[in-house]
């Protein structure tokens, strides 16, 4: 085992090239509190544009495994020493390892048959941190911010499956000696803030992520491809319609004088110059302003723009999201997408897929499986009654009741049984429009864009006073929170996340903290349910927001539907004390089948 020193870090490289070695390192690293994880890879096969060898865990292979303190790191070539033991001490010392972006490692790992089932991230702990400020977060940012340290990343992206270099030896060895030391200091800013419960969930939820990335849709390319088809056509015939409807603008030739234009439909200031030319005045083209003219030649743009994007996020690029060795669609997940504590996700953007049963159902699962889809019931409401404490939301939930049907009997003044399917469909509208602190010409836009419920000013300003007058516990709560934000600089999830928020309003003060306590208690089913998973041998296959998927064999279905909900409801309980959980599942061939 030879021992060159790091000009980089000032520590100690160890090789791992033989079994001994393998043993005597483990031995070392037995005695230590905490130990940082990195790997490198080798190509194992052909990538494409959008999975490339070394970044998928398809396509790529383990060759180095690297364990360290902050003053010696251990690097074993698995071409040489079989990583076995080194695996399985991994397991044995799960809270203990510290890694940077370890979802990736975790992944690799997953892919090797070994789950670990949680590690201290540097990255997410950053992230935490920092939740509005992007970027910044790579181990030369972090080493850099928190350490002082300059790294030197220039080999990151060389070969590491040929004969290593003594150059590469030492960069394998730089990264993991840091992670304790980062470890060290962004632990304890993050108590300092009362976030050690927060990072727990997001540390022990890192190999579900791992898992959702590795497993992936399986999709129907055939039936795709129909829908593709079909958008184009659509979208060249509403752009005839809109040409022979719009008047076209003119231009000065220099030979022939005025000379007609046709309208570029893809530019505001032209779309918005020949409506006026039909008499149509409009402030601008966008979504809102649109929807609010109810005229043909809108509606006809509206849906061009629909299907334009359709086509662009879509449809288009989709097939180029199916993976040469698995044939399924994986999309990255991003744990701390959004600055609330929500994931996002891309490549594809699985979380953005359109809602309708034709195009869900071109996402499923190998024929031998089904897919069991389970979802939180208005756990966004519910967040807020337990909030907010208000009595009458609060046993509303309690009692099973329509809390859309209910609030549109308080706001219109009639018996529940009373209430017609329009009126409750208002009522989601204001549900959702003022718990999160909407005016009344907020909630006339929001009414009619979000659940194409027209509503007059007059009727928004009726419905915020006797909601309020109705859920007065929610009108406390919005000053509350307004109040915290302002005096303390930020707001809180009931699991303690802090997100600072300089210049809060009430919208953000009561948005933040529910949609962050939903992220936490999803988190905490998604970490429930992957080691039940792994056991299982299911497939952790999508997660959006209030939603969970697992692919599992037909025969276990039934199997899976209570374990799926149980997890569920138990990271609910968590944090709902006084309100209820609510997460049905349901068993399909495809996504849309729930």
């Amino acid at each position: 085992m030879s021992v060159p020193a790091s000009a980089a870090t000032q520590t100690r490289v160890h090789r791992v090239t033989t079994v001994a070695d393998a043993l005597d390192a483990l031995t070392a690293l037995d005695s230590v509190p905490w130990v940082g994880l990195d790997t490198e890879t080798r190509k194992a096969g052909e990538g494409t544009k959008r999975y490339q060898p070394g970044l998928d865990p398809y396509l790529s292979r383990i060759r180095l495994l690297q364990l360290g303190t902050a003053t010696d790191a251990y690097v074993l070539d698995t071409t040489q020493v079989d990583p076995t033991a080194w695996m399985w001490w991994l397991k044995d010392n799960v809270r203990k390892l510290v890694g940077q972006n370890a979802r990736f490692d975790l992944a690799l790992l997953q892919q090797e048959g070994l789950f670990i089932p949680r590690a201290w991230d540097t990255y997410l702990a950053d992230r935490m941190l920092r939740p509005d400020e992007r970027g910044g977060s790579s181990l030369e940012d972090l080493a850099k911010r928190y350490l002082g340290l300059r790294l030197d990343k220039t080999l990151q992206a060389s070969d590491w499956g040929r004969e290593l270099t003594d150059a590469q030896w030492e960069y394998a060895g730089q990264d993991v000696t840091v992670l304790p030391r980062l470890r060290a200091v962004l632990e304890e800013r993050i108590k300092r803030l009362g976030m050690l419960d927060v990072a727990r969930i997001e540390f022990e939820a890192i190999p579900a992520f791992a898992m959702l990335a590795r497993t992936g849709f399986v999709l129907d390319q055939e039936r795709w491809k129909a829908l593709w088809d079909q958008a184009e056509a659509d979208l060249a015939g509403v752009e005839r319609q809109l040409l022979k409807a719009l008047p076209s603008g003119v231009r000065q030739g220099v030979l022939f004088g005025a000379q007609p234009v046709g309208v570029n439909l893809k530019s505001p200031d032209q779309v918005r110059d020949a409506l006026a030319r039909l008499g149509i005045e409009v402030e601008s083209t966008d979504e809102h302003h649109l929807k609010a003219l109810a005229h043909p030649v809108a509606e006809m743009l509206l849906k061009h723009r629909e299907l334009a994007t359709r086509l662009k996020m879509f449809y288009r690029p989709m097939p180029g999201f199916v993976h040469p060795l698995t044939g399924r669609v994986h999309s990255e997940y991003w744990q701390l997408g959004a600055a609330s504590g929500r994931t996002t996700s891309s490549n594809p953007n699985l979380q953005q897929i359109p809602r309708e049963a034709e195009v869900r159902g071109c996402f499923g699962v190998a024929p031998w499986n089904v897919l069991v889809v389970a979802d939180y019931s208005q756990i966004e409401l519910r967040l807020v009654a337990e909030q907010s404490e208000d009595p009458r939301m609060i046993e509303a939930f309690q009692k099973g009741a329509d809390i859309h049907r209910q609030t549109a009997a308080l706001v219109t003044g009639k018996d529940p049984e009373a209430v017609t399917k329009a009126e409750r469909q208002m009522a989601k509208a204001v549900n959702f429009g003022i718990v999160y602190g909407m005016g009344a010409e907020g909630l006339v836009a929001y009414a009619h864009d979000a659940y194409g419920v027209s509503m007059s000013q007059a009727d928004a300003e009726r419905f915020r006073k006797r909601y309020f007058e109705a859920y007065r516990g929610v009108q406390t709560w919005h000053h509350r929170q307004l109040w915290r934000a302002k005096k303390y600089g930020g707001v809180r999830t009931l699991a303690g996340r802090w997100r600072p928020l300089p210049e809060p309003g009430v919208t953000r003060a009561a948005n933040s903290p529910t949609q962050g306590s939903g992220a936490d208690i999803l988190k905490l089913a998604l970490s429930g349910i992957s080691q039940a998973a792994w056991d299982r041998g299911w497939g952790l296959i999508c997660e959006v927001h209030d939603e969970i998927s697992l692919e599992v064999p037909a025969d276990e279905a039934e199997e899976a539907k209570p374990v799926l909900s149980a997890a569920m409801v138990e990271a609910g309980r968590r944090y709902l004390k006084t309100v209820p959980v609510e997460a049905e599942a349901h068993v399909g061939t495809t996504w849309a089948d729930k």
